[in-house]
């Protein structure tokens, strides 16, 4: 399979450990959502493909539903 961005077959699969978090300063109290996940990278356009589990997908979701970041119903893995 090609590269979405340039078109390049030169991709490997990687172990990526990701921390996602909110964008802007008032969402500074949201708990940081972990994420550890094979990614593929094209190692000549460093485009990166990865999929957001469920359960931390969900996390995300309820972070943006709650900006205090009191919302977390959603147990950690």
């Amino acid at each position: 399979m090609a590269c979405k961005n340039c078109r390049s077959n030169n991709q490997a699969m990687f172990i990526a450990e990701l921390t996602l978090t909110h964008h802007g300063i008032e969402n500074a109290r949201q708990s940081p959502v972990y994420i550890c996940q094979d990614t593929l990278i094209c190692v000549d356009c460093g485009n990166i493909e990865f999929q957001v589990p469920a359960n931390e997908l969900e996390k995300l979701r309820l972070g943006m539903a709650d900006p205090t970041g009191r919302n977390h119903s959603v147990k950690d893995s």
